[in-house]
């Protein structure tokens, strides 16, 4: 069964609840409780507490809640609670459906950041046209709309009950009584503690460090003169604040944990929090906490007072400040370290390795969890480290503590010995003492294998010089050579043919020919020159080698120069 039957059903059913103990139980906060645990039910909200109202005495506090955080029997700070307000103001009830936005709470809403506020509903109760009570129900999200007339009806029926019960006055003079006890006992056990500490007021106020004794919510009982210089406010003002006022607002969730560990009796030794002084400076305080009253003095007590806690501070803004700064230089120096395309080594004045970055991790193949720690003789040749270690006290090489750059080679974990530019230099304290000494060293086999490349493209370019030279020279030869033997051949032939029958020059002039043909046959090679092949000489030079240069090629793999694929016409032939 669903719908306003079904809920009329569940009314009352909360409302038989609600009202089976009242005639049977004398406890009157045991049933408020129950009446509001039954009311929050029905209206699905996170708490549900009523508020006593006595005009003549303090103005109002929490007698009975369902939130189990909530601490009842302590006086509410009226002014931090508009909807109270309103409900005495109106005696009617109050809806608030979105905290945030409903202008009756602007003049509270820096007291609300550490609240989970977003709804609240609150219904008067009255006895004899006075309000003695407020029933007051809280929500952590907004409310989509306002009551319905049955959720209306069934809170003011709820705080009808609740007027029945706070009628009596034999009860609510009880209720009030227990309320006035509980409130002498804690402010005796607060000025037994206080007294306590009056004995070292002197003390106190003559510490460099701030002090100031807190309950364990944070209220502030007691401050000496550091205290008041340090937050730049009168101690008068200081004992009417809670801690919550003096800390910034970043620094409210850090004070909630301390608080809630305070409670716990876990009192924190190192506490940052960010305050603001009455002047609007902001300063950063470093807290330590302890009880003032030990816990083994505490022991066998029947009813321990509440304990209270006494912080100590030191005003360390501009110590954190410089903290930072340094925090940021070491990081930015680091990262400066480990992008260095050079590999950067430091050792102690022992040579054990402090310092190891990436570069040197890649160029040696050490990880820096291998090489922390270890030697760095390990990483030259032998002999080395104590040349250079020789070197760094010299006046030369870059003067006393320095060695400038120079090629030297490392030694890899694999063995390879790896050629590198290092230069060395001894790093000192502020005050002058030696304490480490740090080597730079860049990889040179890229630059080396370049170099290598660099030279043999020289050489081939000169070689490929000398060929081109050479067969120009050649084919340059060839041609100047051709025309004067044709000229000698033919002078000859015509001189053999003009000469009588026996003659004793004609073996000369045979002889002749014979040579200019083996000449024209050495200019035909030249003619044919198409690469550039040598032969040994004497003292070890080298001279072209005409057969092996005019030669066809044996492959296919280059075609044959147009003066290898004929042969040039005899000396003579077109004489």
């Amino acid at each position: 069964m669903s719908g306003p039957a079904a809920d009329l059903d569940a009314d009352l059913e909360s409302l038989l609840e609600a009202s089976e103990g009242l005639a049977s139980r004398a406890d009157v906060v045991g049933n408020l409780t129950r009446i509001a645990r039954a009311l929050a039910r029905r209206l699905e909200v996170d708490d549900c507490s009523v508020v006593l109202i006595d005009h003549s005495d303090r103005p109002a506090w929490v007698v009975a809640a369902t939130d189990a955080s909530a601490q009842p029997h302590i006086p509410l700070d009226m002014a931090r609670h508009p909807e109270i307000r309103e409900v005495l103001r109106t005696r009617a009830p109050v809806v608030v459906t979105d905290v945030e936005r409903d202008g009756l709470f602007d003049g509270v809403r820096a007291h609300l950041k550490d609240q989970s506020l977003g709804s609240a509903v609150l219904f008067p109760v009255m006895s004899d046209a006075d309000i003695i009570a407020v029933v007051r129900l809280r929500a952590q999200t907004p409310r989509p709309d306002a009551l319905s007339t049955r959720e209306l009806r069934l809170g003011r029926i709820f705080a009808n009950i609740t007027a029945m019960l706070l009628r009596n006055a034999r009860l609510l003079q009880s209720v009030k009584a227990r309320y006035r006890s509980k409130q002498q006992s804690a402010v005796a056990s607060m000025q037994r503690q206080l007294r306590q500490v009056e004995k070292y007021r002197r003390f106190f106020d003559f510490a460099g460090d701030g002090q100031l004794i807190v309950d364990p919510r944070g209220r502030i009982l007691f401050a000496n003169r550091t205290a008041e210089a340090v937050l730049g406010l009168e101690i008068a003002a200081l004992h009417q604040m809670r801690l919550s006022d003096l800390v910034a607002d970043h620094g409210l969730s850090a004070l909630r944990s301390a608080l809630l560990a305070l409670q716990r009796r876990d009192f924190p030794t190192s506490l940052d929090l960010p305050v603001v002084r009455a002047d609007g400076r902001l300063r950063t305080l470093a807290i330590t906490t302890a009880p003032v009253i030990p816990d083994d003095e505490r022991d066998g007590v029947a009813d321990p007072p509440e304990q209270s806690i006494i912080l100590s501070f030191r005003d360390v803004t501009e110590t954190r400040s410089v903290e930072a700064d340094l925090r940021r230089t070491q990081e930015f120096l680091t990262n400066l370290i480990e992008s260095s395309a050079d590999a950067i080594v430091a050792t102690d004045m022992r040579g054990r390795i402090l310092l190891f970055n990436d570069a040197a991790s890649r160029i040696t193949g050490y990880s820096w969890d291998e090489a922390h720690g270890m030697l760095a003789e390990a990483l030259y040749p032998p002999g080395f480290a104590r040349r250079i270690t020789a070197e760094l006290r010299s006046v030369h090489n870059g003067g006393p503590g320095k060695v400038n750059e120079r090629r030297s080679t490392v030694v890899a974990k694999d063995g390879e010995l790896i050629p590198v530019n290092i230069a060395l230099s001894v790093v000192h304290s502020p005050d002058g003492n030696e304490v480490a000494i740090v080597g730079i060293f860049s990889d040179l086999r890229s630059q080396l294998r370049l170099e290598e490349e660099l030279t043999s493209a020289q050489a081939k370019a000169e070689l490929s010089e000398r060929q081109r030279a050479a067969l120009e020279v050649a084919g340059g030869a060839a041609h100047a050579l051709n025309q004067p033997l044709t000229a000698i051949l033919g002078s000859v032939e015509l001189m053999l043919r003009r000469m009588p029958g026996a003659c004793p020059t004609e073996s000369d002039l045979r002889r002749v020919i014979d040579e200019v043909e083996r000449m024209a046959a050495i200019v035909d090679k030249l003619g044919r020159v198409t690469r550039y092949e040598t032969e040994p000489y004497i003292e070890g030079k080298a001279i072209l080698d005409l057969d092996r240069s005019s030669a066809p090629r044996q492959d296919s793999s280059g075609p044959l120069a147009p003066s290898a694929q004929r042969r040039p016409a005899k000396p003579g032939a077109d004489a």
